[in-house]
Parts: C-alpha cells; sequence; structure tokens
C-alpha cells in the first residue's frame, strides 16, 4: 500500500512539475506573435487608412485641376457626402433625400457604379473638387464620350475591375505600414544573418530555408532519440558484436536500473530517477512541441505571403491589362483629371512574375522574393491609375444607366442656366422641372413640403455635378461655368455665441463680399437662398431679405436663386428692372381637404397656406386648430386692408405682379 501510495505522489509530482516548465520554458514570444498571425486583425485588416494613403497623392493632383470656389457648407446642403439624416452636426433639418429616397447622398448614386474601394475615393475626390475651366471640362466629356462610343472597352474594363475588386484588399495589405509584430513574423522566412542576407535574393533558397524549417526540423526532433538509441547498436554490430535488439535493449534498461541503484545507494528505484526521467521527457516533447509550433508558424505566414502576393501581382497585371486596352482605344483617363505628368504610360508598366497559390511541393520562394523586394513607391502608380480609371468609368456607367446628360458649356458672356426635365437624382419618385435662368434670378414661393427645398438641391447638384464630372441629372443642361457656388440651405447657429440669424446675416454677407471680388474678373457665380431669414421676426426678416435680394439682383455676373415665405420679396420683379422672376410650386387640395403634391415650377407667385392643415394632418389638438385658424384669419384680413392702401399709392397687388 505504501508503495501505491509513493507511486501517485511521484505522478503528482511528475504532473505538477511538468506543467510549470510548460507555463515557463515555452517560447512565450512564439505563442503571442501566433496568436497575432491567427486574430483577426493581422488578416482583414482596416484598409481606411491604407486607402487614404495610397489614394492622397492622386486626390491633390485631382484637386489642383479643380479652381472653383465651393465651401464645405454647399456640399452639406445638398447631401454630397454626408446625410442630414446621418449627420451628427445636422440635427434640425429633415432630410430630402430620405424621403423615398433611394440613395443617402449624391455620392452613392454615382459610387455604386465604381468597382473599387480607391475608385470610389477618387470620385469623391473629383465630386469635391469643380472647375470652373470650359476647357478642361470640355476636354473630360470627350473623354466619356469616346467610353460611350466604345461598348465593348466599357464591358472590357467593367469585367476587369470586377475582378481586382476581389483582389483589391491584398493590394491594401502589401501597401500597409510597416508594424513590428506583424514584421517580425514575415521575418522568420528570411536569411537574419548578415553573411546570409545574400541569399534572400534567390527564390531557391528561399525555398530550401523554410522547408528546411518547416519539415527537416521537426523530423530530426523526432527521430533524435532514436538514433541514440539505434546508433550505438549499429556500432556495435558494425564491429560484429553478435547481439539481437531485443537483448540490447534489455542490457540499456539494466544499465539505467544500475545507475539508479548507484544514485539510491542500492536502496531501490526512488523519485530522483522518476523525477530525472520525467524532465528527461518533458523537454523532449517540449522541444519537439516548439519545433512543430515553429514549423506550423512558418507554414503559415509563408502561406499568407504567397496567396496575398499571388493576388497581388494578378490585380498589378490586371491593371496593365486594362491600361493597355484603354491606350489600343484612344482612350486616355489621366489627361483632363489629374495634372499632366502624374501618371504616364511608362509607369503603368508591372514586370512582375506570375504566381501561384502556395504549396509546399513549388517553388513558392518566388512569391517570397517578390515580397520583399515589392516596391511600393513605383507599384503606387499602377494603382492610382487603376482607381483613376475605375472613378471615369463610373460616371459613363452612372450616366447611361440613370439616363444623365452630358452638360453643355456655354462660351457666352451672359450667365447661362437652362436646364430641360432636371430632377433630384437620390428619389426614387422623381418628378422633373425645367429651369431657364438666362440673365434672370428667381424668386420661388410656395407652402410648405412643396418642394421648394428640393429644387433648390436640384440646381446646386447639377451645377456641381457638371463642374466635376459633366454629367447632370437632366434631359439636357446648357450653363456658364460658375466660378463661385454658394449656398444658404442649412444655416447652423453656434450655440452660446450666436444666433441662427446672425449665421444667416454672416453667410449673406460673406456671400455679398465674394460676388464684388468675383466682379472684378468677370467670372460668374451661382447663388441659392432658402427661406432667407425665417429665422427672425417677420417685420425684419422681409425688410433684410427684400435688401439682400436687390443687392444681389445689381450684380449681373451672379445666378441667384431665392425661395422664401415672403410674397412682399416677389415685388422684385418690378422693382429689379426685370433682374427677378417669380416662380411657385403648388399644391392641390380637393373639396375634402385632401393635400396632394404635385411639384412642378411654374411662373407666378403662390398665396395658398397649408401650414395648419398639415398641423391636422399630424394629429393637432382640434382646439389648437381652431384658435390657429381664427388668428390666420385676422391676419389675411388686415393683410387684404393693407394691400388696398398700398394699391391707392399706385403699388399693384400681388396679382399684378405675376409674369405672363
Amino acid at each position: 500500500m505504501s508503495s501505491l501510495v509513493q507511486s501517485s505522489e511521484v505522478q503528482a509530482k511528475l504532473k505538477s512539475a511538468f506543467d510549470l516548465v510548460r507555463t515557463y520554458a515555452l517560447d512565450k514570444e512564439l505563442l503571442e506573435q501566433m496568436e497575432t498571425l491567427e486574430s483577426e486583425g493581422f488578416n482583414r485588416q482596416d484598409h481606411t487608412g491604407v486607402c487614404s494613403r495610397l489614394t492622397e497623392e492622386l486626390a491633390g493632383s485631382i484637386a489642383s485641376q479643380g479652381d472653383a470656389c465651393v465651401e464645405d457648407h454647399v456640399f452639406t446642403d445638398v447631401e454630397m457626402f454626408e446625410s442630414w439624416s446621418t449627420s451628427t452636426s445636422i440635427t434640425h433639418i429633415t432630410s430630402t433625400s430620405t424621403r423615398h429616397a433611394k440613395h443617402e447622398t449624391v455620392r452613392d448614386v454615382l459610387s455604386g457604379h465604381a468597382h473599387l474601394q480607391g475608385g470610389r475615393a477618387t470620385l469623391s475626390s473629383i465630386l469635391r473638387n469643380p472647375t470652373s475651366d470650359a476647357v478642361l471640362l470640355n476636354k473630360r466629356q470627350a473623354t466619356l464620350r469616346q467610353l460611350q462610343q466604345n461598348k465593348p472597352l466599357i464591358a472590357s474594363l467593367s469585367t476587369t475591375f470586377s475582378k481586382m475588386s476581389a483582389l483589391e484588399p491584398d493590394v491594401m495589405w502589401a501597401f500597409r505600414e510597416p508594424g513590428e509584430e506583424a514584421d517580425a513574423l514575415y521575418g522568420m522566412v528570411y536569411f537574419q544573418s548578415w553573411f546570409l542576407k545574400g541569399f534572400n535574393a534567390s527564390s531557391n533558397c528561399l525555398t530550401a530555408f523554410a522547408l528546411q524549417r518547416i519539415l527537416l526540423s521537426p523530423l530530426i526532433g523526432i527521430l533524435t532519440p532514436l538514433v541514440y538509441i539505434v546508433f550505438p547498436y549499429l556500432v556495435l554490430r558494425y564491429h560484429g558484436l553478435p547481439i539481437g535488439f531485443v537483448a540490447y535493449l534489455r542490457m540499456l534498461y539494466r544499465s539505467f536500473s544500475l545507475a539508479g541503484n548507484m544514485m539510491t545507494h542500492g536502496t531501490g528505484t526512488s523519485w530522483v530517477q522518476y523525477l530525472s526521467c520525467g524532465f528527461s521527457l518533458l523537454f523532449y516533447f517540449q522541444s519537439l512541441f516548439s519545433s512543430f509550433e515553429v514549423s506550423r508558424t512558418l507554414t503559415t505566414v509563408i502561406r499568407i505571403i504567397c496567396n496575398k502576393m499571388n493576388n497581388v501581382h494578378e490585380f498589378m497585371h490586371l491593371a496593365c491589362e486594362a491600361h493597355r486596352s484603354t491606350a489600343a482605344a484612344g482612350v486616355d483617363f489621366t489627361g483632363a483629371w489629374v495634372q499632366p505628368g502624374f501618371v504616364t504610360p511608362a509607369k503603368v508598366d508591372f514586370q512582375g512574375p506570375a504566381l501561384q497559390p502556395f504549396n509546399l511541393l513549388s517553388n513558392f520562394g518566388t512569391a517570397l522574393k517578390a515580397f520583399r523586394e515589392f516596391d511600393m513607391t513605383k507599384n503606387m502608380c499602377i494603382v492610382q491609375w487603376a482607381y483613376l480609371a475605375d472613378a471615369v468609368l463610373a460616371i459613363e456607367v452612372a450616366r447611361c444607366s440613370l439616363g444623365f446628360c452630358y452638360t453643355t458649356f456655354s462660351s457666352s458672356t451672359r450667365t447661362t442656366f437652362i436646364a430641360d426635365s432636371l430632377w433630384h437624382p437620390c428619389l426614387v419618385d422623381v418628378v422633373k422641372n425645367s429651369v431657364n435662368l438666362t440673365e434672370q434670378n428667381m424668386i420661388l414661393t410656395g407652402p410648405n413640403a412643396g418642394g421648394k427645398s428640393t429644387l433648390l438641391k436640384s440646381i446646386l447638384i447639377a451645377a456641381l455635378l457638371s463642374q466635376s464630372t459633366c454629367i447632370a441629372p437632366c434631359a439636357s443642361l446648357e450653363l456658364t461655368p460658375f466660378r463661385l457656388i454658394r449656398s444658404q440651405i442649412n444655416v447652423p447657429d453656434c450655440k452660446g455665441s450666436q444666433s441662427l440669424f446672425e449665421a444667416e446675416m454672416l453667410r449673406c454677407k460673406e456671400s455679398l463680399d465674394k460676388l464684388r471680388d468675383l466682379d472684378k474678373g468677370g467670372r460668374k457665380a451661382l447663388i441659392v437662398m432658402d427661406e432667407i431669414f425665417s429665422s427672425t421676426n417677420v417685420v425684419e426678416g422681409i425688410a433684410g431679405a427684400y435688401a439682400v435680394a436687390k443687392a444681389l439682383a445689381a450684380l449681373p455676373h451672379a445666378v441667384t436663386i431665392i425661395s422664401t415665405h415672403f410674397a412682399y420679396l416677389c415685388k422684385l420683379a418690378k422693382d429689379s428692372g426685370g433682374r427677378y422672376g417669380n416662380y411657385k410650386m403648388q399644391v392641390s387640395i380637393s373639396d375634402g381637404g385632401d393635400i396632394t403634391y404635385p411639384y412642378t415650377l411654374s411662373r407666378g407667385i403662390s398665396k395658398q397656406y397649408i401650414a395648419l392643415d398639415l398641423l391636422r394632418k399630424n394629429g393637432f389638438d382640434a382646439g389648437i386648430l381652431e384658435d390657429a385658424i381664427a388668428v390666420r384669419s385676422r391676419l389675411t384680413e388686415g393683410s387684404e386692408k393693407n394691400k388696398c392702401k398700398h394699391d391707392k399709392r399706385g403699388v399693384e397687388g400681388e396679382d399684378k405682379l405675376i409674369e405672363s
């Protein structure tokens, strides 16, 4: 019984010792690197930063072509890049594009036709940098028309870029910023000693070096104990000693037992023998385990490098193939879209070998060598060309599929904006309107929710798209390229320092100052204001809006569009000498009080009041509505009386202000 107890105690001690040694004796750095390698973050990185770095120079070259003055608030007003419904800084205005919207932003309308993440980023750069250079815009449009006339080229490029989109994450990986942990893992597959680094230039040496560590090292670890046992037996047999292998093993066992008795002074097997045996086995299996872990890690690292570099090389070859096909068709994606010389045909040339997915039986050292010698600076030009080509192709494909038109850029000295069947590109059920503003501005009236703001945004979007992509959501559009585009649709106040009216006032002042500076060079401007000065009392709001609108009318190089609920502003049609035209967007009200919205633009002045009907539609208390209607009636009656008094002084009523 005592011997059994002693044996169980020895086994427990051995197990405890084994766990302790395993915890502290294994290569912790290796285990940490393995965890890094197998983690999702290593193999599926956030490519946003890499994409920004790849397109940064390209965006700068595109920006150098854009000379139009368009501030960020204009893009915000039309939801070019960010929807009001998702913006954290805009909370008090309802997004037009979220009502029956197909796309949240204007960028989404076009970028959905791009295949590459970098292509979408490049398209954003094009949209963000409009130009007023009619010559440059016509060159861009010529490229689009060349694509339009070559449908097979469009199909071929679309197929190529679609294939490249599946490979793009690995291209991002190849252009990533170096990381210490990842680089330490990648360094496992290369010669590190200074006198051996020359072998890294040989694919065969890299393959042999990797196979030695993947296969030979673990095999040696397994066979070493057997060699220690078998080799002496072979020596004995070689010298002619007639001993069988079983007898040889018995002799070894007796030798071990005899050595143990000598250590314990002949008292029998003790815990020292067990401990010695246990530690021998422990270190053997620890070494074996470490060898297999190194082999497994190395295999994983090489597989990642080989498979990713295979995809990177395929991406590069596809990009060069696309470049050759466009060059053969006479299509140049660089001439009018980026700074001259930024991407030249000589730079879009990749000489890397065709690689294969990882296989232990192949010469995978070719991929390892390609990874080590990958030239980011040289190959970045190829990627940038692919991104630019994908963005330009997306513009033409979007134009075809969405029914957009090519914009005609007028060389007339008159400010011109003539749009036939204009619509908002983000909406599903669109209503198309025609707008003709040739040296004449617009005062737009109409009830709430009648479509005024959507029309203003549509005009701005058409101008911005025309001066960046040369297309517009119209049946046809003719405009003089605007050097300055300003808007006043969403004017946020500054909490604690600036009221909403002050913010509106400052925006108006900025517009007037910029317009006066612009007039010195004879350049054109587009100014859009939605419900100007509606944030203050009616009397001063009307007075301020009238004065600003009249000042804008005195600037012939600007097209000004103002929407308002102040009918008094419609007097500007006469007071400005015909520089303003009155337009309206009416609603239809049935005998039962139901309201429908045709969203159509027509000449004239709107006198409809439906705000209280909207309150009723949204469930306001009947008593509140009755009081509101009574007050409205008194106000409108007073307005009619005042109108008669003004008529006696020679001022015509609003009906007489409507232009035929």
